[in-house]
């Protein structure tokens, strides 16, 4: 008997390490595939966290897309981010690393539309993150919306924390972009 249990619990083990373990694995890790060839253009209206945000900016969308675009200068206008860098040009396909909260976001630019629209997806911490953002004319201003989604293990335990979490930084990350693009369009 004791020798039956033994053979169970290891063929358990087994199929455990092979069938649950990778999934687990896929989870923590977002689940997603922020490389995959297919180009994201929307957020994951289905995904356990979404938020969105809009302001109006008195600069013109250029001086907004400049703000915006300007990766490595993010750090300097945005308190949140403590350290950004793009690893080549700033076009569709290409990654860039920065660091906001606890983790180190690992992005990748998947459309572009110059002054009118930017999506990109991120993975940190087990998240997989789908961001985008809308820039309108509106007179001598600008209306920006974006709208944010997050997936993972973390999203499914916390979906109401971190729901607070994305909005909280949505807003600040739309307060500081209108802050810097008015003082840009001042200088």
């Amino acid at each position: 008997m004791k020798n039956e249990v033994i053979m169970v619990g290891r063929f358990l083990s087994v199929f455990l390490a092979f069938t649950y373990v990778p999934m687990l694995v896929a989870e923590i890790l977002g689940g997603k595939n922020v490389l995959a060839d297919e180009m994201i253009v929307e957020v994951n209206e289905n995904a356990p966290v979404v938020a969105t945000g809009e302001t109006e900016i008195s600069a013109d969308p250029e001086i907004v897309w400049e703000v915006m675009t300007e990766i490595d200068q993010w750090p300097k206008w945005n308190p949140d981010v403590k350290d950004a860098d793009i690893v080549g040009t700033f076009s569709e396909g290409t990654k860039f690393h920065w660091k906001a909260g606890p983790g180190k976001i690992t992005s990748v630019i998947q459309k572009i539309d110059r002054h009118k629209f930017l999506a990109w997806t991120g993975k940190t911490l087990g998240i997989y993150a789908i961001h985008v953002w809308s820039l309108e004319p509106h007179g001598m201003n600008t209306v920006v919306t974006t709208e944010e989604s997050w997936e993972g293990l973390l999203t499914r335990l916390f979906p109401r924390r971190m729901h607070i979490m994305l909005k909280n930084s949505i807003d600040d990350g739309l307060s500081y972009l209108k802050k810097e693009a008015e003082r840009r369009k001042n200088s």
